[in-house]
C-alpha cells in the first residue's frame, strides 16, 4: 500500500497539489507552499467584480486555462469512478475527491447564471 501511495502522490495528484491557487486548507501536503493569486478577479483598484480565487495553474507556469483545468477534473472524476476500490486501497479517496472538489468550486464560480448566452464574460 506505501508504495500504491508513492506513486498516487509522486505523479499527477502532486502535480496538482503543487499548482494549487488560492487560500490554502490547515491540511496543506506541501509545507513551503502559501497561499497565491488571491486577487482573482479583482479590479486594479481593489474592486471585485466577481470571486475568481482558487482552481489551478496550467503546466508549471501562471496562468489558468479553464479547458485543460477541466479536461483534468474530467479524467480524475472518472478514475474515481473506475477505480474507487484502488483509491481506497490506498487511502487516498478522500484526498483525491478534496482535489476534484477544489477545481470544480472554481468553476462553479466562473458560472454565469445570469444570462441567457454564453458569450458574456463573468462579471
Amino acid at each position: 500500500m506505501k508504495l500504491c501511495r508513492l506513486v498516487l502522490r509522486v505523479g499527477g495528484l502532486l502535480r496538482l497539489i503543487l499548482s494549487k491557487l488560492g487560500k490554502l486548507t490547515k491540511h496543506n501536503n506541501v509545507s513551503w507552499k502559501g497561499n497565491s493569486c488571491l486577487n482573482d478577479g479583482k479590479s486594479d483598484s481593489g474592486t471585485i467584480f466577481k470571486d475568481l480565487v482558487g482552481g489551478y495553474y496550467n503546466a508549471g507556469d501562471a496562468i489558468k486555462f479553464n479547458f485543460p483545468q477541466s479536461v483534468a477534473m474530467t479524467m480524475l472524476s472518472w478514475s474515481v469512478i473506475e477505480y474507487i476500490a484502488k483509491y481506497e486501497a490506498a487511502g487516498e479517496l478522500n484526498h483525491i475527491k478534496e482535489i476534484i472538489k477544489w477545481g470544480m468550486d472554481y468553476f462553479l464560480k466562473n458560472f454565469n447564471s445570469t444570462t441567457d448566452s454564453i458569450d458574456q464574460p463573468v462579471m
